[in-house]
């Protein structure tokens, strides 16, 4: 061997590790980056689900487990691809070299692939069995994990001695996850032993060939050795990257299948009907003969229920706890579809604002928390922030803290905090802010002193007529600023009219708040 043939054997053998690592380096990066585009992709599905959809843990589950999947299944698809054809390039060539020295053992050593694609098929089919079963147990996990994590949520936990048991609950739920974990870890381990079983006595029948039965020279017989060698070692990497491709097919199909579907259902997701005949011209929302249940077991919580909420007027629900007035709200808005009658509405999606009778308190800037509805359109300029602030009474406490419009809120942000009324005051500017046709406000005034709900009851009243209100109210006294009142009770609609008309009947609107004080002022 001639010192040049030397020089270049060094060079090839030496680069080969280097050269496998900057492989592996690349492989790696392509993973992260496909990694981060899923879960951008997958966070954009959360931001376009509907509230219906929201409402179903079937939909919710199936965004989980496309989530858990991230950096797994999903973000290995390209790689195990690229493994795939690099790894049975090598076991071509290495088979037509082998070939030409015994045929027999070549084809024994291509067989030995084939335990190995059968095996990660098992493989496959257990994941894309149980990876959609985790996924409630892993949305429980989450949900509990993050209760102890956040500071509002972690202080009051601790406050209550309740920590611990949200921490057992959430171990709970993690120790389900293991457990289909070890039912995969165990199929996949019966089926590598298996496989690699079969997948030696190919291989050991090749190498048998070659020694035993061709006719390979003693000089040639070595390297024979060493492609039988090389090829195993081929067709393992071939049978790897095929069992990561066919784990990861499944549930990549199923996520397409998500996207897909949950893009059709965004655009055909509305459970209201347009307004037509036989809605009078100043109605926008109608509801006709409506029943509603959350689930069979639970009972019908809507029965038969029929109202409307004409333009530029103020409706109230109202009703003893459990009456069905939040979920008639929800009927009526389209967040829930009802299992029988009609919901109609000449209104779309952006001609309603709703106030939820339980705010989120998103810690953001005061700017963000009241703009947080206008970031796919033009923001609100500050005059305009001020101006609902002032509205609802609290632009003198926002001028005092620290950075105005921009200071942080929520403690465990180093922000500042609100107490219950402030929060409340709040989401009722980013509401008013808006400039939808009508307001739906599910008990805004709830954490407000009575003084402060009559100053902000007299500005909605002045909201209209350019705008209507739905509203829901546990105050007789704050009734006597809606045009028309509906009473329900057990989910029926028991009585109807005006304030005072009602307040003067014998009846069970009177019955409801005869405790009360009717002439708050």
């Amino acid at each position: 061997m001639t010192i040049w043939e030397v020089l270049l054997l060094v060079v090839v053998t030496g680069g080969i590790m280097p050269l496998s690592a900057m492989v592996d380096a690349l492989n790696l990066r392509l993973q992260f980056t496909l990694r981060y585009a899923y879960t951008y992709e997958v966070i954009d599905i959360y931001a376009s689900l509907t509230p219906s959809q929201r409402r179903d843990s079937s939909t919710i589950d199936e965004v989980q487990a496309a989530h858990d999947s991230i950096p797994f299944n999903l973000s290995w698809q390209a790689t195990s691809a690229l493994n795939i054809i690099g790894a049975f390039t090598t076991a071509v060539l290495l088979f037509s070299s082998l070939a030409n020295l015994d045929l027999l053992a070549a084809v024994l050593v291509t067989l030995s692939l084939l335990p190995q694609l059968f095996g990660y098929s098992l493989v496959a089919k257990a994941e894309n069995f149980y990876w959609p079963k985790q996924a409630a147990s892993s949305r429980r996990a989450e949900y509990l994990e993050n209760q102890l994590r956040y500071a509002r949520s972690g202080t009051e936990l601790s406050v209550l001695n309740g920590a611990g048991q949200f921490a057992n609950w959430a171990k709970a739920k993690h120790e389900i996850v293991r457990g289909y974990w070890i039912k995969i870890m165990s199929i996949r381990f019966t089926s590598a032993f298996v496989s690699g079983l079969a997948a030696l006595i190919l291989i050991a029948g090749a190498l048998s060939s070659l020694i035993w039965r061709s006719q390979v020279p003693t000089d040639m017989l070595a390297a024979a050795i060493l492609g039988v060698v090389s090829a195993m070692l081929a067709t393992k990497s071939a049978g790897s990257a095929y069992g990561e491709l066919m784990a990861s097919a499944p549930i990549v199909m199923r996520y397409l299948k998500l996207r897909n579907m949950l893009k059709v259902n965004a655009e055909s997701n509305s459970v209201t009907q347009a307004l037509e005949a036989p809605g009078k011209a100043e109605t926008l929302i109608q509801c006709q003969d409506v029943d509603f249940a959350y689930s069979e077991q639970d009972g019908t919580v809507l029965k038969d229920l029929s109202l409307e909420v004409e333009s530029g007027k103020i409706v109230a629900i109202v009703g003893a706890n459990g009456a069905g007035k939040s979920t008639a709200i929800k009927v009526l808005t389209g967040q829930l579809k009802p299992q029988n009658g009609n919901v109609y509405s000449r209104l779309g999606v952006s001609e309603v604002a709703i106030m939820p009778q339980d705010i989120e308190k998103f810690e953001l800037t005061i700017r963000e928390f009241l703009s947080l509805p206008y970031y796919h359109n033009q923001l609100p300029s500050d005059e305009q922030l001020w101006l609902v602030l002032e509205k609802v009474d609290l632009a003198g406490h926002v001028r005092g803290l620290p950075n105005g419009l921009d200071t942080q809120l929520g403690e465990q942000w180093d922000g500042t905090d609100l107490s219950g009324g402030q929060w409340q005051r709040l989401a009722l500017a980013r509401t008013l802010l808006s400039d939808a046709k009508l307001l739906v406000l599910d008990e805004p005034t709830s954490s407000v002193d009575a003084e402060s709900e009559s100053k902000l009851f007299q500005m909605l009243k002045s909201e209209t007529p350019e705008r209507s209100v739905l509203l829901v109210s546990h105050r007789a006294w704050t009734l006597r600023y809606a045009d028309k009142i509906y009473l329900l009770e057990d989910g029926n609609l028991v009585q109807s009219g005006a304030f005072e008309t009602l307040k003067d009947q014998e009846g069970p609107f009177r019955k409801l708040f005869e405790s009360q004080d009717w002439s708050h002022k």
